[in-house]
């Protein structure tokens, strides 16, 4: 069973830096983790969904953090921050289930505000897939090879 619950560093920090840590070098570089380490701290809204027995209690539920995600109100949008899911978790439908998730809040919390994600060449088209529409490209961003791409989603509320 999946919960998605919000992270508290006590519990998860460690859980968090093994997931960022099983998607470096391909989709993260080792330094990357003083940032992420840097927002953890900030107390912005991030997730993890642990995966726990079916058996497991829902006013408390142990088991494994197999993603974690997060956003954030920037001036006139929202940004999607620090998506990770597990390496060896990939294609399994939680990087949507937590992007959807996190798009409802955006919905539900700023109704006419676009969401924006920065992230890289090699997981634009899932944010496409979802919606989002390219705006803007940097090669080399992140790393050699490692591109910026930066996507938005306009809510519904915001066409209207």
């Amino acid at each position: 069973m999946l919960h998605l619950l919000p992270y508290h560093a006590a519990t998860h920090e460690a859980a968090v830096l093994a997931l960022f840590h099983s998607n470096v070098p391909r989709y993260f570089t080792a330094p990357e983790e003083a940032d992420l380490l840097r927002y953890l701290r900030t107390g912005l809204p991030y997730f993890v969904a642990v995966e726990t027995p079916d058996e497991a209690a829902e006013e408390d539920p142990t088991g494994t953090v197999v993603a974690a995600a997060g956003y954030a109100l920037d001036d006139d949008q929202v940004d999607l921050t620090w998506d990770l899911v597990h390496a060896g978790r990939h294609g399994q439908g939680l990087g949507r289930l937590l992007t959807e998730f996190r798009l409802q809040e955006a919905a539900r919390l700023f109704p006419h505000q676009p969401v924006q994600v920065e992230t890289s060449q090699l997981t634009a088209g899932f944010y496409q897939k979802l919606g989002f529409r390219l705006l803007e490209t940097q090669p080399d961003y992140w790393a050699p090879d490692l591109d910026l791409c930066r996507l938005q989603y306009e809510p519904l509320a915001a066409t209207r």
